[in-house]
């Protein structure tokens, strides 16, 4: 049985480059044709996983919600925030230019989570965001270093708007949706750049889509309305309808007892 989120096949400017080419990609290729039965998170993965095993069931990522880390509470100004990993530095990229003249005007601050200092990827990053160098970080930009799987979800207690640019890279086509639910979770709504697999929520109306990576105009929208608290609740209630861990493990079982009881 083989369990995967991801495509195999990633991208130069990605730091696992390297690692992957030289070992991964071919064993992770290997360990889904031998596989009896292949789970993946969402059906352009499932098309991809095709090539290698005809057995591939869909079952979607969920966020067990009653641990601790999504259950966290934050008393905070008015915050914009992306949460997410060194390998996004091409997707943060697209918000270049767009985040500064809103924190400015809303009184708004922008926190950026999954930071680490030092490191030259994250510095660019921080410009794509700021506009400035790291000496001349501007008061409304904040940000929180990378943690433990098990203690990001508190970052987004401390978000009224969650952000997530994507590019249209091949390779951002196989990845999930888990952005929008980690921001379900808190019951906030989500800007999303208009491309596979975010347009998987198309039915969402907590998720607003990006087009032509126009960050700004929707962004000003949703801040002008002060509708986000309603959005953010639908959010919550459509992943909670659709993304229920207790569900999607019933699936996960019939998968498991498939396999078995074909063997």
């Amino acid at each position: 049985m083989v369990d995967i989120d991801d495509y195999w096949v990633i991208p130069k400017h990605n730091p696992a480059y390297t690692f992957y080419k030289a070992y991964l990609k071919n064993g992770v290729k290997d360990a889904m044709s031998y596989a009896d039965a292949v789970m993946v998170t969402t059906p352009q993965l499932q098309e991809k996983v095709k090539e290698f095993n005809s057995n591939v069931t869909i079952v979607p990522n969920a966020l067990d919600t009653t641990q601790s880390q999504w259950l966290m509470k934050d008393d905070h100004k008015l915050t914009i925030g992306w949460v997410g990993g060194l390998s996004h530095t091409e997707d943060l990229k697209l918000l270049t230019g767009q985040i500064k003249a809103i924190c400015e005007e809303y009184d708004a601050r922008f926190v950026m989570c999954g930071f680490h200092e030092g490191v030259e990827d994250w510095a660019t990053m921080e410009k794509a965001i700021t506009g400035e160098p790291r000496h001349k970080r501007p008061n409304w930009f904040e940000t929180r270093v990378g943690t433990r799987a098990d203690k990001y979800g508190a970052y987004y207690s401390e978000i009224d708007i969650a952000l997530a640019p994507l590019t249209s890279a091949h390779f951002n086509r196989y990845k999930s949706e888990l952005k929008i639910l980690e921001a379900a979770a808190y019951s906030i709504p989500i800007l999303v750049s208009k491309v596979e697999p975010y347009t998987n929520h198309n039915n969402n109306k907590g998720v607003i889509f990006v087009e032509k990576n126009d960050w700004s105009k929707p962004l000003k929208q949703l801040l002008d309305n002060d509708n986000r608290k309603d959005l953010g609740k639908l959010n919550y209630k459509y992943c909670q309808a659709r993304h229920s861990i207790q569900e999607i493990n019933k699936k996960r079982i019939e998968v498991l007892e498939s396999v078995l009881n074909a063997n």
